[in-house]
């Protein structure tokens, strides 16, 4: 009864083998002055990823110290290849917002005729950074969170949509590399539209490998106007403790 399972199983996984094909996908990622990039995470996006489903598998790898880089992928089909080096501020052209229009992502078509591919990979200029902070206009005290939203000036259905938390409302976030309009929410306050706080069509520019300032000033709410300074928002030397009550004593 023991030969027979076990031949049974064997059967199973000699024809599971033989079913299941891997594909390979090689490759070289060279920084923008065309030098060979270690610890960079390569990605395989199958024609029909969708990031919306649950569960989605995606074959990555990260390039070795020469810049040279392998994925397999488990099925035939055609695979756009990107990059993610956020941690040094070079962000995924996968996502559209970040990507520059005119640099379209490398394919690669794997099927049963062509298991292995290769690509190079030319990285983008180092992504701009928006830096700023955002405060109470009327108080001068910081906006401890904040909500951004970001889109392509040419193409407004192409957005990001972020945050920054800070005691001192300061922030820095990335920025596409081209033309941008921008909308900063928080509780409590009027959204802040583009450089100005007035103008949702103004377009922002930050040239890559470069930093812009921007001053967020956000207005109170009309349903937030003669709302009192909290004691959480009071700072010493500029505003006065509530009153010590002496008299009734309850």
């Amino acid at each position: 009864m023991i030969s027979l399972i076990s031949a049974s199983l064997l059967a199973a996984l000699i024809s599971l083998v033989s079913t299941q094909s891997n594909y390979i996908i090689t490759g070289q990622v060279n920084d923008n002055d065309g030098k060979a990039v270690c610890g960079v995470r390569m990605c395989a996006f199958a024609a029909d990823f969708d990031p919306t489903k649950p569960n989605m598998v995606i074959p990555c790898a990260l390039s070795d110290d020469r810049g040279q880089f392998t994925i397999v992928v488990n099925k035939a089909g055609t695979y756009r290849v990107s990059y993610d080096y956020s941690a040094r501020g070079f962000y995924p052209p996968s996502n559209a917002f970040f990507r520059q229009p005119s640099a379209p992502i490398p394919e690669v078509v794997l099927n049963d005729a062509n298991v292995r591919a290769s690509v190079t990979i030319s990285m983008l200029p180092k992504n701009g950074m928006l830096v700023g902070k955002s405060v109470d206009a009327k108080t001068g005290l910081p906006v401890e969170s904040v909500e951004f939203k970001m889109c392509h000036a040419a193409n407004p259905e192409i957005c990001w949509h972020t945050s920054a938390k800070s005691a001192s409302g300061d922030f820095t976030i990335p920025a596409p590399h081209v033309p941008f309009i921008l909308r900063a929410k928080a509780d409590g306050f009027d959204d802040w539209l583009g450089p100005n706080g007035e103008d949702k069509e103004a377009p922002i520019t930050v040239v890559p490998e470069t930093r812009a300032e921007l001053a967020v000033f956000l207005k109170r709410s009309a349903t937030a106007a003669g709302k009192a300074v909290s004691d959480a928002e009071k700072q010493p030397g500029v505003h006065l403790p509530a009153p010590v009550q002496l008299s009734p004593a309850d």
